[in-house]
């Protein structure tokens, strides 16, 4: 007998499947990422309505067959609303980003409820926030380095990733171009490509992973900004390897300045 299951998730994509069906990918709050098959989505209307479009909550129902990776949706309602989103095409945008991301550096069958609750916090926060490139610029930071984290990829911002030695004992603060983080001077045969960033980095980092108060002055600087993202990137590249994120480039062109 299938296996009926209900939980609450965010569409990450949906893809044409025959004349009728759908496929869809979810990321569930039980469950993590997983692809459903929604029969008759497209050639009937009332069948699900317009439930499954992305950037809102949905409780879902589907039923699960042992060995078998596709999933059966039976039902699904809009249960979380994020209204602020649709108003702006950069919001728009960012939360598409958000999407993307998950999708890309997940697997399916992983539980994760704290990154289907990171989406949820995070679309909230986009919702809600002022029309703003340097909002959206804090607010995807926070959301790439608390993805990573998730996902045991954050980079080192504390101590040297090879040796764990604190950086407060490091000669110069320096950053593997590979994603692993802050590499200290005796790791550095080990670590053939780095750079060299001042303390002003390290604290926004430090604040874009938590954020507390007004924002750092490194943050209000271009080529600041830029060093922080390209550490970001580095660290997320890691988990993409050769992934393309199609929204990326269309977020980087909305929200830079």
């Amino acid at each position: 007998m299938p296996d009926l299951r209900q939980t609450q998730a965010f569409v990450l994509r949906t893809v044409p499947y025959g004349e009728k069906d759908l496929i869809v990918t979810f990321y569930a709050k039980t469950g993590g990422r997983m692809a459903a098959l929604a029969r008759s989505a497209r050639s009937s209307k009332r069948r699900f309505g317009a439930s499954l479009m992305p950037l809102r909550g949905l409780n879902i129902s589907y039923t699960a067959k042992p060995g078998r990776d596709l999933v059966s949706l039976t039902e699904a309602s809009v249960c979380t609303d994020y209204p602020g989103i649709e108003a702006s095409y950069e919001k728009i945008a960012l939360a598409s980003y958000m999407t993307e991301l998950v999708r890309a550096t997940t697997r399916d069958g992983e539980e994760g409820p704290e990154i289907w609750a990171l989406l949820d916090e995070s679309f909230a926060h986009v919702s809600k926030a002022d029309d703003s490139p340097a909002i959206y610029q804090l607010i995807v930071r926070h959301f790439e380095l608390q993805l990573l984290a998730h996902l045991g990829a954050m980079p080192a911002i504390d101590s040297c990733h090879r040796c764990a030695r604190d950086c407060s004992e490091f000669d110069k603060l320096r950053f593997s171009r590979e994603g692993e983080g802050l590499v200290c001077q005796d790791c550095l045969p080990h670590t053939p490509r780095f750079g060299v960033v001042d303390q002003d980095i390290l604290a926004a980092l430090w604040y874009l992973w938590n954020p507390d108060g007004p924002p750092p002055q490194a943050l209000t600087d271009g080529t600041k900004r830029s060093q922080v993202k390209r550490i970001i990137y580095a660290s997320l590249d890691r988990l993409l390897e050769d992934s393309q994120l199609k929204s990326r480039p269309l977020l980087e062109s909305l929200i830079e300045n």
